[in-house]
């Protein structure tokens, strides 16, 4: 492989991977198994592998091939080369076919359209497909059928144009055919997953189109089905794709994917996997060959270098004998010239013949011997000697001396004949040596001699050495050319290796690449489908919301339309859809939001009637804002463009941006002008400066608003310009606008301008109000024939003038309304008014005697009730406002009699409430009423008509509390009315109060009600029930003035009932309870009187003792009671009587200390004589 074709294929890889899908048209014309680059039928995309050469073949191209090439360099972006290449086409049809791809791809449509036709007309059925899609995005639907109805071919093609088929006839709105359409076309057998997914989603179209949203959300799931089937197939074809074995694919199985919008990645990324793998193929063949290549060579170096070796090897060889041959040269010259050296000195030394040379050497070592001992003593006497010098310096005698000089000569002496002997001795042993060198001489001639031979045979070799050597070196020379040149050859393959892995790497890396894409394509299919899926699902539930209907599941349609809508936003929505699905969501956003809203106004109602604290509730609308705003910024030329812009402008206007807003409504109005929402965007921007103040402006925007197009936008404009007029203070202009609304009001059930009919007759009433004129309304309504609004004003009039506090002129309007509108509906409000002006004159009574009489002048009976119920015209608010303003005066008397005691207002609040209940007998307030009633009655002395109605509204009340009031109040009203000796009027109290306690256990009043039944029992000589009803207020605990009460009345029940005992007990009882002084001395009065009605009964017995010691008991403790002494004197004769004179003389002594001085002493005494004259 060459360099050139090396460096071939690494563009084609590059180009490979960067290759881009971009022409519409499709190639239908198989490929035969010699053609490069996997051009494959039904991919428009050729991959440039053809193009730069990476592939050879004999025959030429085809037309078909030629237009291919054509359509792969023009997806890559070269328009040039394209042109190129389709003036190299001969085929016409091919040749205007390429052109129109060239002009659809440069933008220029027309031209394009031009082409397909020319090419269709030529026999290029694509090209009827690729002008069929243009006249349909051109709405030109009919002449797209025309041209789809005649095209036939391959199934491929086929179902391209069924597919155009059903968009053609949706773009026409023959919605039903197309439906039915694609129900026979879903119909067919063995239809692929992919196609039927497309199929179904143009039904969806159709389906929805038609609002049919049970039906689309039907053809959502059998998508959702069919995504689930293609899934299945996809991953099959890719793994037959990555398969090495089964790396060609057939045009069948890329065919569905190829037509299927949302899967043409898909089938180009199978086509590029194929293209890989076949240059994949190529190359690793080409690897093949360079690699045996490699190693023949290897083989042939591994021979060459055993070779070198061998050579190598012998020249070393030779090289070392050479080496050796020079030292042994060497050697001997050195050798023979000491041998010469000796033989020449040998005669000199060889001066006498001895014994044998060994036993000389002995006994010339034994000699030397000696004398190195003798010469280590002469040392150590030296050393002897100069210490002794030393020492003994100057402390020798002259004698010591004499004989130390003498030893030192002694010594020398001695040292030199040592040094004497030494030289005769290395004499003789010189000598000796000399007599043993003979035999070695001559031994060294012979040596001189043999070595002269060897130096004449070391010649011979060396000229040989040399020869080899030199031939040896020269095969070295040969051996390295030719290594040098193999591992040039080595080092071409091995280049031209490392380039085929390089580019092989490079294909896989490439294939892995491509199959990674492959599945992101696979899955970025499969989530285009499904956000179609939830995008269809969105709109069906939004169908079913419009028409006010649930989804299947239950639920809100309107949050289940959102879910849908984001779940396709989130997914791979093909970017057609997306401005809608933004659009849908902002709208469904700003619905739900507004829901929101309206509940937490309910809830902030809700607690603000409870009294508890709330947060006031806000819109917003930031959500929708941000679908809004992205379509706006990412999706400029979006048919939901002005739309959006509308929506985002009013939420922004409604949180209370307005400048914003208005900014927004501009740059619509701009971008649009004639925008259907021309009118309610003039309409909103004059509202934001009538909010500002600056009403020139905002009458400005108002008068832009049209009268035909929308009637309630022009009404409310007219309206808003009154108001600014208004505001300018052109009070005449003013009334002028605001009658727009009135002369529409015929119409207003249909245009829902009531409201502002209302407000428009207000600001009439204050326009003529300000011009100081107000009954000049009425003449300007009759002028302009709207005579029938003149109550209406001058009741409106009659409310500002209120507000405004002029309730003379309020007064004034009133009596007008009365005189000149008798019958007038306005005429309750107006009485209403005139009532509550007279109040606020501080005419009370005046003002409430004409709410009072509101309860007969718009009676049952009453005129003006028959003319409006005859003509429809009585509200619930009317009824409800003569109810409060009857009500209202009969409480106004019914207070104002109970506080200043005056008979005569009851008398008046009784006849208004007799009214009240006669008109309004089933008001939630009847019952308080009728209880009023009554309680006037007891209040002016009617008790018997009090305790009836009491009695009544006992029974018939439903709150507990009244009808506990009300009993009670019966049970009052008997009591005044009962007179003592009145049997009939006791036992009702009696029944009475015994209803009451029964009703009621657990009452506050239920001891006020024992009490009151047991005085009446008392005043009827009932004792003995009355001191039982009497002993139930004690035993259950009453207040304490209660059970004082109780305990009197109980004891003077007992009393009257002669159980005078019992009697004591109770009002000991009460004695215990009483503080004071004055009331003990009361309490203590009674229990003595008890005592002394006791004594007196027992002494009418004939129990004279008993009766004694009772009047004692009674002398003793109460001496204070009044009574006391004639006790003690009653207890002295009763103990005399009893024959006990003993005590009765104490008693009597007794009575006379603490009376001395009274009359009772007196007597005391008279009884004491006689118990003392008696005892004698």
């Amino acid at each position: 492989m060459t360099m050139k074709r090396l460096r071939a294929l690494a563009l084609t890889l590059s180009l490979l991977l960067t290759s881009l899908a971009g022409s519409r048209v499709l190639a239908t014309d198989s490929v035969s198994p010699t053609f490069p680059s996997a051009l494959l039928a039904g991919n428009p995309s050729l991959p440039l592998a053809y193009a730069t050469g990476a592939r050879f073949r004999k025959e030429p191209l085809t037309e078909r091939e030629k237009f291919l090439l054509g359509l792969s360099l023009l997806s890559s972006g070269n328009t040039e080369g394209a042109l190129r290449v389709s003036k190299l086409i001969k085929d016409q049809p091919l040749r205007t076919l390429l052109k129109g791809e060239v002009s659809l791809h440069e933008g220029k449509k027309k031209d394009a359209l031009s082409s397909f036709l020319r090419a269709y007309r030529g026999g290029e059925s694509e090209a009827g497909l690729a002008a069929a899609s243009l006249l349909i995005e051109e709405g030109r639907p009919d002449e797209a059928l025309t041209i789809l109805e005649k095209i036939s071919g391959t199934p491929l093609l086929e179902s391209v144009r069924d597919s155009l088929v059903l968009i053609a006839l949706l773009n026409k709105g023959r919605n039903e055919e197309a439906i039915s359409r694609a129900r026979s076309l879903l119909a067919r057998k063995n239809l692929p997953p992919a196609r039927r997914l497309e199929f179904l989603f143009l039904k969806g179209l159709g389906e929805t189109a038609q609002g049919d949203g049970h039906a689309l959300l039907s053809t959502t799931g059998e998508m959702m089905r069919a995504i689930a089937r293609v899934e299945k197939e996809a991953s099959s074809i890719k793994m037959r794709a990555l398969s090495p074995e089964n790396f060609l694919l057939t045009a069948e199985d890329l065919a569905p994917y190829t037509v299927t919008p949302w899967f043409r990645d898909t089938a180009l990324s199978l086509e590029r996997l194929r293209a890989l793998r076949w240059e994949g193929k190529t190359l690793e063949a080409a690897l093949r060959r360079f690699t045996d290549a490699e190693q023949r060579a290897r083989l042939l170096e591994k021979a060459l270098g055993s070779e070198s070796k061998a050579t190598e090897e012998a020249l070393t060889r030779a090289l070392e004998y050479r080496l050796s041959l020079d030292r042994i040269k060497r050697e001997l010259e050195g050798l023979q010239n000491r041998l010469r050296f000796l033989l020449d000195s040998a005669p000199v030394l060889s001066l006498v013949s001895g014994p044998d040379w060994e036993k000389t050497k002995e006994k010339l070592e034994k000699l030397e011997d000696s004398l190195k001992r003798i010469n280590l003593l002469l040392r150590e006497t030296e050393e002897t000697i100069d210490r002794t010098a030393k020492k003994g310096k100057g402390k020798l005698s002259e004698r010591e001396k004499r004989l130390r000089s003498q030893a030192v000569r002694r010594f020398y002496l001695l040292r030199r004949k040592f040094f004497f002997l030494q030289g005769e001795a290395s004499l003789l042993r010189a000598r000796a040596l000399n007599l043993a060198k003979d035999p070695v001489v001559r031994k060294g001639r012979e040596i001189l001699r043999r070595i002269e031979k060897l130096r004449r045979s070391w010649t011979t070799n060396s000229g040989r050495a040399e020869r080899i050597i030199d031939d040896l070196l020269a095969a070295r020379r040969y051996h390295r050319r030719r290594e040098k040149h193999l591992q040039e050859i080595m080092a071409e393959v091995r280049k031209a290796k490392k380039e085929i892995l390089t580019l092989l790497a490079l294909v896989e890396t490439a294939y892995e690449k491509e199959g990674e894409t492959l599945a992101s394509f696979l899955a970025g299919g499969v989530s285009r489908a499904k956000a179609v899926v939830h995008h269809l699902k969105g709109r069906a539930y939004l169908h079913l919301a419009l028409a006010g209907e649930k989804p299947p599941g239950g639920g809100d349609p309107f949050s289940a339309a959102k879910e849908e809508f984001l779940s396709a936003l989130n997914g791979a929505l093909p970017e057609s859809l997306v401005p809608e699905a933004l659009y849908a969501l902002g709208e469904i956003s700003m619905t739900l939001e507004e829901a929101l809203f309206a509940r937490k106004m309910e809830e902030a109602e809700r607690l603000e009637r409870e009294g508890k604290n709330f947060e006031e509730p806000k819109l917003d609308f930031s959500e929708s804002g941000k679908y809004f705003s992205r379509l706006i910024e990412e999706f400029p030329s979006s048919p939901y463009l002005e739309s959006a812009l509308y929506s985002l402008a009013y939420g922004l206007q409604e949180q209370g941006k307005t400048e914003e807003a208005v900014a927004l409504y501009e740059k619509l109005i701009s971008r649009f002008p004639r925008t259907r929402y021309a009118d309610e965007i003039n309409l909103r921007i004059g509202e934001h400066y009538f909010t500002i103040e600056e009403y020139p402006t905002a009458e400005r925007y108002y008068r832009k608003v049209k009268e035909g197009k929308n009637p309630e936008l022009y009404l409310t404009a007219q309206f808003k310009l009154g108001w600014s007029l208004y505001n300018q203070d052109r009070f005449l202009e003013a009334a002028g606008a605001f009658l727009a609304p009135l002369k529409a009001e015929k119409a207003s059930e249909k245009l829902k301008v009531a409201r502002l009919t209302a407000e428009s007759l207000w600001m009439l009433g204050k326009c003529f109000i300000e011009l100081g004129n107000p009954l000049g309304a009425e003449k300007f309504l009759k002028k302009e024939g709207l005579g029938r609004f003149a109550p209406s004003v001058i009741l409106d009039m009659m409310r500002v003038l209120f507000d405004a506090s002029r309730y003379d002129r309020v007064i004034s309007l009133a009596s007008h309304m009365a005189k000149n509108y008798p019958l007038a509906p306005e005429l309750v409000e107006s009485e209403k008014l005139a009532s509550e002006a007279l109040v606020k004159t501080l005419k009370e009574e005046e003002g409430y005697r004409r709410y009072a009489a509101m309860g007969t002048l718009f009676g049952k009976d009453s005129a003006w009730r028959k003319w409006n119920e005859e003509k429809g015209t009585v509200t619930p608010e009317m009824e409800k406002t003569v109810e409060e303003s009857t009500r209202k005066g009969a409480y106004y008397f019914y207070r104002l009699g109970r506080e200043k005691k005056s008979h005569r207002a009851l008398r008046e609040a009784i006849s208004t409430f007799r009214v009240y209940l006669r008109e309004f007998p089933s008001t939630p307030y009847s019952d308080d009423v009728r209880f009023d009633l009554a309680r006037s009655l007891f209040e002016t002395g009617s008790y018997r008509s009090s305790a009836r109605i009491f009695s009544s509204l006992f029974e018939s009340a439903k709150s507990d509390k009244l009808r506990e009031a009300s009993l009670f109040m019966n049970f009052e009203s008997l009591k005044a009315l009962y007179r003592p000796g009145e049997a009939d009027v006791a036992e009702e109290i009696v029944r009475v109060g015994e209803a009451y306690l029964k009703a009621f256990p657990r009452s506050r009043k239920r001891t006020t009600i024992l009490l009151d039944v047991a005085r009446t029992l008392f005043n009827e000589k009932k004792f003995l029930p009355a001191a039982e009803t009497a002993g139930k207020v004690i035993s259950e605990g009453g207040a304490p003035s209660e059970v004082k009460q109780a305990l009197r009345l109980s004891g003077d029940s007992l009393f009257n009932a002669g159980l005078y005992e019992k009697a004591e007990k109770v009002y000991r009882k009460l004695l215990e309870r009483m503080k004071t002084r004055r009331a003990r001395a009361e309490a203590e009065k009674l229990v003595a009187l008890s005592l002394l009605k006791r004594a007196q009964k027992l002494e009418e017995e004939g129990k004279a003792a008993d009766a004694a010691r009772v009047y004692a008991r009674i002398f003793s403790e109460f001496p204070s009671v009044e009574f006391s002494p004639l006790a003690g004197i009653s207890a002295g004769k009763a103990y005399l009587k009893g024959g006990l004179e003993k005590e009765g003389i104490n008693v009597l002594e007794e009575v006379t200390r603490r009376h001395g001085g009274t009359p009772f002493e007196g007597e005391a005494r008279r009884l004491l004589a006689k118990a003392y004259e008696k005892r004698g």
